[in-house]
């Protein structure tokens, strides 16, 4: 993924980024960051060395928070 395919990118009704960190709509953004941080530290791949399905949701988990709260920035900007 691109720096310009994050500019570009409009979110789709199907990605639920609350629920991919186990949050709702009206979590703070401090129970976000808290939930972020459980996952991150879950599947970090210096905790699971060799795990390639680990290192994967690693990956998942950061690109689609960037994507999340991208999206969020740009809602409120409008």
């Amino acid at each position: 993924m691109s720096v310009e395919d994050v500019i570009n990118y409009k979110p789709s009704e199907e990605e639920d980024y609350y629920a991919l960190l186990s949050c709702d709509e009206s979590a703070t953004v401090e129970q976000i960051t808290a939930e972020y941080k459980v996952l991150a530290l879950q599947y970090h791949p210096d905790k699971n060395e060799g795990d390639k399905e680990a290192e994967r949701k690693f990956q998942q988990l950061k690109v689609r928070s960037l994507l999340f709260l991208y999206s969020r920035m740009v809602e409120r900007a409008t």
